[in-house]
Protein backbone atom coordinates (compact mmCIF):
# COMPACT_ATOMS: atom_id res chain seq x y z
CA UNK A 1 0.00 0.00 0.00
CA UNK A 2 2.63 2.30 0.82
CA UNK A 3 4.39 1.82 -2.65
CA UNK A 4 1.26 3.05 -4.38
CA UNK A 5 0.94 6.04 -1.89
CA UNK A 6 -1.45 4.76 0.04
CA UNK A 7 -1.90 5.62 3.68
CA UNK A 8 -1.38 2.58 5.74
CA UNK A 9 -2.14 4.26 8.84
CA UNK A 10 -6.38 3.32 9.19
CA UNK A 11 -4.77 -0.62 8.16
CA UNK A 12 -1.97 -0.64 10.91
CA UNK A 13 -4.91 1.79 13.35
CA UNK A 14 -7.03 -1.74 13.26
CA UNK A 15 -4.34 -3.87 13.61
CA UNK A 16 -3.20 -2.77 16.74
CA UNK A 17 -6.63 -2.35 18.04
CA UNK A 18 -7.06 -6.16 17.20
CA UNK A 19 -3.89 -7.11 18.57
CA UNK A 20 -4.38 -5.59 22.41
CA UNK A 21 -7.93 -7.15 22.42
CA UNK A 22 -6.25 -10.13 21.64
CA UNK A 23 -3.36 -10.26 24.49
CA UNK A 24 -6.41 -8.94 26.78
CA UNK A 25 -7.83 -12.23 25.87
CA UNK A 26 -4.98 -14.29 26.30
CA UNK A 27 -4.61 -12.87 29.90
CA UNK A 28 -8.10 -13.77 30.34
CA UNK A 29 -7.19 -17.40 29.18
CA UNK A 30 -4.21 -18.06 31.30
CA UNK A 31 -5.98 -16.46 34.40
CA UNK A 32 -8.31 -18.95 36.60
CA UNK A 33 -9.46 -16.20 38.83
CA UNK A 34 -12.74 -15.32 38.32
CA UNK A 35 -12.48 -11.89 39.39
CA UNK A 36 -9.30 -11.61 37.45
CA UNK A 37 -11.22 -12.93 34.07
CA UNK A 38 -14.14 -9.99 35.18
CA UNK A 39 -11.39 -7.34 35.30
CA UNK A 40 -10.02 -8.60 32.50
CA UNK A 41 -13.71 -8.48 30.42
CA UNK A 42 -14.04 -5.20 31.88
CA UNK A 43 -11.21 -3.98 30.38
CA UNK A 44 -11.38 -5.85 27.31
CA UNK A 45 -14.74 -3.45 26.69
CA UNK A 46 -13.42 -0.54 27.76
CA UNK A 47 -10.69 -0.71 25.41
CA UNK A 48 -13.16 -1.46 22.62
CA UNK A 49 -15.12 1.12 23.11
CA UNK A 50 -12.21 3.68 23.83
CA UNK A 51 -10.78 2.39 20.62
CA UNK A 52 -13.62 2.30 18.29
CA UNK A 53 -14.79 6.08 19.53
CA UNK A 54 -11.27 7.51 19.47
CA UNK A 55 -10.63 5.90 15.72
CA UNK A 56 -13.96 7.40 14.75
CA UNK A 57 -13.97 10.93 16.60
CA UNK A 58 -10.68 11.94 18.19
CA UNK A 59 -7.69 10.45 16.11
CA UNK A 60 -9.52 10.11 12.54
CA UNK A 61 -6.47 10.74 9.92
CA UNK A 62 -3.53 9.89 12.43
CA UNK A 63 -1.94 6.95 14.37
CA UNK A 64 -4.24 6.16 17.12
CA UNK A 65 -1.79 7.21 20.00
CA UNK A 66 -4.07 7.66 22.68
CA UNK A 67 -5.74 4.23 22.81
CA UNK A 68 -2.20 2.70 22.01
CA UNK A 69 -1.13 4.15 25.27
CA UNK A 70 -3.69 2.99 26.91
CA UNK A 71 -3.94 -0.49 25.20
CA UNK A 72 0.59 -0.88 26.59
CA UNK A 73 -0.65 0.77 30.00
CA UNK A 74 -3.22 -2.35 30.35
CA UNK A 75 -0.65 -5.04 28.67
CA UNK A 76 2.05 -4.27 31.53
CA UNK A 77 -0.78 -3.76 34.42
CA UNK A 78 -1.71 -7.41 33.38
CA UNK A 79 1.88 -8.63 32.78
CA UNK A 80 2.71 -7.05 36.56
CA UNK A 81 -0.46 -9.07 38.05
CA UNK A 82 0.90 -12.57 36.08
CA UNK A 83 4.30 -12.06 37.49
CA UNK A 84 2.28 -11.29 40.93
CA UNK A 85 0.81 -14.60 40.90
CA UNK A 86 4.04 -16.67 39.88
CA UNK A 87 5.74 -14.84 42.78
CA UNK A 88 2.97 -15.27 45.46
CA UNK A 89 2.06 -19.30 44.34
CA UNK A 90 5.64 -20.46 43.17
CA UNK A 91 4.01 -23.93 42.79
CA UNK A 92 3.62 -23.75 39.32
CA UNK A 93 7.19 -25.22 38.18
CA UNK A 94 9.92 -24.10 36.60
CA UNK A 95 10.00 -20.59 34.99
CA UNK A 96 12.30 -22.01 32.41
CA UNK A 97 9.88 -24.40 31.00
CA UNK A 98 6.77 -22.04 31.44
CA UNK A 99 5.56 -20.98 28.13
CA UNK A 100 3.20 -18.13 29.24
CA UNK A 101 6.27 -16.57 31.38
CA UNK A 102 8.51 -15.67 27.95
CA UNK A 103 4.99 -14.33 26.66
CA UNK A 104 4.45 -12.78 29.06
CA UNK A 105 8.29 -11.58 29.61
CA UNK A 106 7.96 -10.62 25.78
CA UNK A 107 4.50 -7.89 26.19
CA UNK A 108 6.05 -6.32 29.28
CA UNK A 109 9.26 -5.71 27.81
CA UNK A 110 8.04 -4.47 24.21
CA UNK A 111 4.86 -2.86 25.43
CA UNK A 112 7.03 -0.84 28.32
CA UNK A 113 9.33 -0.19 25.75
CA UNK A 114 7.01 0.87 22.99
CA UNK A 115 4.42 3.20 25.21
CA UNK A 116 6.72 6.07 24.78
CA UNK A 117 7.88 5.45 20.93
CA UNK A 118 5.20 5.17 20.00
CA UNK A 119 2.64 7.29 22.08
CA UNK A 120 4.80 10.09 21.04
CA UNK A 121 4.83 8.79 17.39
CA UNK A 122 2.33 11.61 15.90
CA UNK A 123 4.32 14.43 18.22
CA UNK A 124 7.59 13.30 16.51
CA UNK A 125 6.54 12.61 13.07
CA UNK A 126 4.39 16.49 12.87
CA UNK A 127 7.68 18.44 14.35
CA UNK A 128 10.48 15.96 14.46
CA UNK A 129 10.17 14.29 10.69
CA UNK A 130 14.08 13.52 10.84
CA UNK A 131 13.60 11.41 13.64
CA UNK A 132 11.22 8.99 11.96
CA UNK A 133 13.82 6.84 11.07
CA UNK A 134 15.02 6.65 14.62
CA UNK A 135 11.02 5.27 15.54
CA UNK A 136 10.93 3.04 13.04
CA UNK A 137 14.69 1.09 13.53
CA UNK A 138 13.52 1.32 17.24
CA UNK A 139 10.17 -0.74 16.72
CA UNK A 140 11.89 -3.08 14.51
CA UNK A 141 14.24 -4.18 17.32
CA UNK A 142 11.95 -4.32 19.75
CA UNK A 143 10.12 -6.42 17.75
CA UNK A 144 12.12 -8.64 16.87
CA UNK A 145 13.03 -9.28 20.64
CA UNK A 146 9.04 -9.46 21.28
CA UNK A 147 8.80 -12.35 18.68
CA UNK A 148 11.92 -14.34 19.68
CA UNK A 149 10.64 -14.32 23.25
CA UNK A 150 7.61 -15.56 21.75
CA UNK A 151 9.41 -18.38 20.02
CA UNK A 152 11.35 -19.06 22.51
CA UNK A 153 8.17 -19.87 24.91
CA UNK A 154 6.66 -21.53 21.96
CA UNK A 155 9.42 -23.71 21.95
CA UNK A 156 10.14 -24.52 25.40
CA UNK A 157 8.56 -28.15 27.21
CA UNK A 158 6.02 -27.92 29.72
CA UNK A 159 3.62 -29.39 31.73
CA UNK A 160 0.35 -27.80 30.54
CA UNK A 161 -2.25 -29.38 32.89
CA UNK A 162 -0.12 -28.06 35.77
CA UNK A 163 0.42 -24.69 34.02
CA UNK A 164 -3.52 -23.86 33.35
CA UNK A 165 -3.89 -23.50 37.11
CA UNK A 166 -3.12 -19.88 37.25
Amino acid sequence: MALKSYSTIPLYNSFTLFEFIFYLFFFRAIFADKKMKRRLNKAIIFYLVCGVLNLLFVQKKGFHSYTYVLGSVLIVIFSIAYFYHLFRFPDTGSLVRNPFFWIVVGLLFYYTSSVSLYGLQNFITNTLPYYDNVLTITGDFLNVFLYTLFSIGFLCKSNMPKLSGL
